[in-house]
């Protein structure tokens, strides 16, 4: 522009001279003076036309490049985000909400919000949306927990917002929505809750199982006692066998509790899987009725760090609970396969966190009645049963799942109403190469029962007397107390009088750990037994006190007790 102001400057004058005018003297001097404009005036829109021009096509450069990586931030955004105007009609998506629904954007631009897929399965959540919508566009941040329906028809958790874009004027120009995916979240929260619960329940059957269980020792010894007396009456007979029967079903639902209450890792070793997994299908095969088949698929011989007794426990209930949900069928299919997983990345969808390692996966599934997602959600919490009442405690599951975990393990499941349900459990698999062992054990003789002298200790006088009168009847002579301070006095007078010593863990004044303890000290070569109705310690215990020669879990059985003191007696210390 300045260019053509200075060409008009130069011209005018020139054109305006005496000497110019009078060249064209024939010719009006206006006339003249705009032909001579006019050419001027054309350079001087032509340069600014170029000019501006340039300049819109810098402008239109710059704001396609600013929408380009508006695009990008907003497609690669890990969160749901979408434009709408102020009536809730969509202007666009990005491509995290799109994929979740397996949609175009094209699809979805112009029809109203609550209407898409995310919304479509629930006339509440529409509701809240478009009351929503209504005062976002008042100048309203709104914000709600929401579930949308993802494109395998999953139920996704998702923490919804709406904020409101301001223009200049102060008027609200279009809307933006987001949505926080936390399912993932929630499933840690829910197992987190669980695994409270878990503990919880664990700390309240810690707190009863020593006291219930020195009632049922004591049930065990009166009744062992009775089954010693010679007597023909029938009746009295079955009387106790219910009793043992009653008192045995008592014993296996304080044990069901205290397998998930215990809270440290259970004696563990090396074991083959496929041998447990083995030994447990036959013991289920002989109880099957002809109406069910079985498909067994084993295809490794790994090993896992585990407890062969407790994972036995884990396919005998899994397997019975298949054989219950089938059982009002006609006909059925129980299978279980065991094979070796080289890699867990492909499980990670299946089992968030799980570590990059070799595992083995047994599989056990059923064609019963399946459960519904409700059911499914549940049947790992105690005491959680669909059985009707008296024929479940709701224990089996939630056992399960604790050995599993105690086993650095997972477990899962898949299950539809009607069609059946799949348990999918894994364990780290462990390299392990068995020894022969090249030891020749000791042959030594055991001692007849009248020369082992018992020194035997426990709190509860009944399980003291019944114990002291079984123990004499099978030809044992035997000193036994209700105090353990008495009972190391006496030790301490006649150290070499006894032969074992059997003490209960938890007593007033001195337990049985610093009784026991005591008494080692005094005489290294007698035996001793710990007995607990509960005790979170034992696995410490073991490791601090590898003197300690027998742990018994209470009740026990007066023969089993029997056997376990000529047993020690019989190996050399």
């Amino acid at each position: 522009m300045k260019n053509g102001l200075t060409l008009i400057c130069i011209v005018s004058p020139l054109v305006a001279s005496s000497d110019f005018t009078s060249t064209f003297s024939v010719i009006p001097a206006w006339i003249v003076h705009v032909l001579f404009t006019i050419p001027v005036i054309g350079l001087f829109i032509f340069i600014a036309t170029r000019k501006l021009r340039r300049e819109v096509e810098r402008k239109v450069t710059e704001l396609r490049a600013n929408e380009t990586k508006f695009r990008a931030l907003f497609d690669n955004s890990s969160q749901l985000m979408g434009l709408l105007d102020c009536d809730g009609t969509v202007r666009a998506a990005n491509f995290t909400a799109l994929s979740m629904i397996n949609a175009q954007e094209s699809d979805l631009v112009g029809i109203p919000f609550w209407e898409t897929p995310w919304w479509r399965h629930s006339e509440e959540l529409q509701m809240l949306l478009r009351e929503g919508i209504v005062q976002c566009a008042e100048g309203e941040k709104i914000q709600f927990e929401a579930t949308h329906l993802d494109g395998a028809g999953k139920s996704r958790a998702i923490d919804f917002y709406l904020t409101p874009v301001f223009n200049e004027s102060g008027g609200v120009d279009f809307l933006i929505a987001f949505g926080y995916d936390m399912t993932h979240l929630k499933e840690i929260e829910d197992r987190d809750r669980h695994l409270q619960k878990m503990e919880a329940i664990g700390t309240l059957a810690g707190g009863i199982a020593h006291d219930f269980n020195n009632i049922l020792a004591a049930m065990f010894g009166y009744l062992d006692l009775a089954a010693l007396e010679e007597h023909e009456n029938v009746h009295l007979h079955e009387a106790h066998d219910e009793i043992r029967n009653a008192a045995n079903r008592a014993r296996d639902l304080v044990s069901q509790i205290l397998t998930f209450s215990r809270k440290g890792t259970p004696d563990r070793s090396p074991i083959l899987l496929s041998n447990v997994v083995g030994e447990a299908l036959k013991l289920i095969r002989s109880s099957l009725p002809t109406s069910i088949a079985m498909d067994t698929r084993i295809s490794c011989d790994d090993y896992i760090l585990g407890n062969s007794t407790q994972i036995h426990q884990v396919v005998m209930n899994l397997c019975t609970n298949a054989w219950h949900a089938m059982q009002d069928q006609t006909s059925g299919l129980l299978s279980v396969s065991l094979r070796h997983v080289p890699s867990a990345v492909d499980l990670q969808e299946l089992h968030p966190g799980l570590l990059e390692q070799e595992y083995l996966e047994l599989k056990i599934s059923d064609t019963g009645s399946g459960m519904d997602m409700a059911v499914s959600e549940q049947v790992f919490n105690p005491y959680f049963t669909t059985k009707e009442q008296g024929k479940g405690t709701g224990l089996g599951l939630s056992m399960v799942h604790t050995i599993i975990a105690s086993h650095d393990g997972v477990i899962s499941l898949q299950s539809k109403s009607g069609v059946g349900t799949i348990f999918t459990i894994l364990f780290p698999k462990i390299e392990y190469t068995p020894k022969e062992s090249a030891t020749v054990p000791v042959a030594v003789s055991t001692p007849e029962n009248s020369t082992i002298h018992v020194l035997f200790v426990d709190d509860e006088s009944m399980i003291v007397k019944s114990t002291k009168r079984f123990l004499e009847h099978e030809g044992f002579t035997v000193t036994a107390f209700t105090d353990s301070v008495q009972a190391l006095e006496a030790f301490e007078s006649t150290p070499q009088l006894f032969s074992v010593v059997v003490s209960d863990m938890s007593m007033p004044f001195m337990d049985g750990v610093d009784l026991l303890k005591t008494i080692k000290q005094i005489n290294t070569a007698v035996p001793v037994v710990l007995c607990s109705g509960f005790n979170q310690r034992e696995q410490e215990l073991r490791e601090e006190m590898p003197e300690i020669n027998r742990f018994l879990q209470k009740p026990i059985a007066l023969n089993q007790l029997v056997d376990e003191i000529r047993d020690i007696l019989s190996k050399p210390l």
